[in-house]
């Protein structure tokens, strides 16, 4: 058995201690620069680029007629039960209108390329779909004046606007303002 002296003790508990030191020292050194990198991928991955930022506004700015009366209204003077005739050109431009916004919102291709784009992409499709549905239920009834193709609008415009409610909460919680 090895007897140790005060001396000895004192060096080797030293040594111990500069040793636990620098193996400390390098792995927190490690450890920052994981973090560090951990941390510029996140920020790399909560960036939205100016194109993507584009294309979600050019999408947002497409018009939409907004109460149940109002589309009465406008389905009304295209679709006048005693003067379908004299409304077919009025008929005509809405179904084409909506034809293009339906094409338009179907040709829009944004590419995400960070997780945030992806977050703020998976929450525009959803609102475009409905979106969609609008324009489909509004040809629909003009097409057919069926009031099936009315609760339809409704359904589509109530999701289409808790959808868009969700679409801003996720634009927020990156910072992304987008002009209307």
């Amino acid at each position: 058995m090895r007897k140790f002296t005060k001396q000895k003790t004192l060096s080797f508990l030293s040594v111990l201690m500069a040793g636990s030191i620098l193996i400390t020292g390098c792995s927190s050194d490690k450890t920052a620069k994981k973090v560090e990198t951990i941390g510029v991928v996140a920020e790399a991955d909560a960036k939205v680029s100016k194109d993507f930022k584009k294309s979600v506004e050019e999408v947002l700015k497409v018009e939409l007629p907004t109460s149940k009366e109002e589309i009465h209204s406008v389905v009304k003077s295209i679709v006048n039960d005693d003067s379908y005739l004299k409304n077919a050109d009025n008929r005509e431009k809405f179904l084409k209108l909506a034809n293009q916004q339906i094409t338009y919102l179907k040709t829009v291709d944004i590419s995400p390329k960070t997780e945030a784009e992806k977050e703020i992409h998976h929450a525009f499709n959803n609102y475009i779909g409905y979106q969609k549905g609008i324009y489909k239920s509004l040809i629909s009834y003009a097409d057919e004046q069926d009031k099936f193709y009315m609760t339809t609008y409704a359904t589509n415009k109530s999701m289409s606007e808790k959808y868009l409610k969700n679409l801003e909460e996720t634009l927020d919680k990156y910072n992304v303002s987008i002009k209307k």
